[in-house]
């Protein structure tokens, strides 16, 4: 019982300071989120030294955001949680060498194996 009122405090004092709050936090969050896609952007190749492209990450950024969408559609009916991390596939324009970008590495490109 004496959990459940110091939910309700912290619900009823950080609501309304996160709401307060948001015109900043969100964006703070939005910049962070272009420069972190420029960096990307600005990686060279390592088979051919072209850089990759700000067109190839948002792309790559837009179709791991489609299949997650798709895996948690799938997931919330049969009252699974979801838990995920997006990893983005990558290609190098210039030779077609394959990467990956895991969302949650504070890392670059990751070189995929041909198979």
């Amino acid at each position: 019982m004496r959990s459940d009122w110091a939910f309700r405090i912290l619900l009823i004092a950080g609501l309304p300071l996160f709401v307060l709050l948001l015109p900043v936090l969100l964006p703070i969050a939005l910049a962070g989120d272009a420069v972190s896609e420029r960096r990307l952007a600005r990686t060279r190749c390592g088979a051919c030294g072209r850089e990759i492209g700000l067109a190839e990450i948002r792309r790559a950024k837009r179709e791991a955001a489609a299949q997650s969408r798709r895996t948690v559609q799938g997931m919330i009916p049969r009252g699974l949680r979801p838990r995920m991390v997006a990893i983005w596939r990558i290609r190098c324009p210039g030779c077609g060498a394959a990467y990956r970008y895991r969302s949650d590495s504070a890392g670059g490109l990751e070189a995929v194996e041909a198979t």
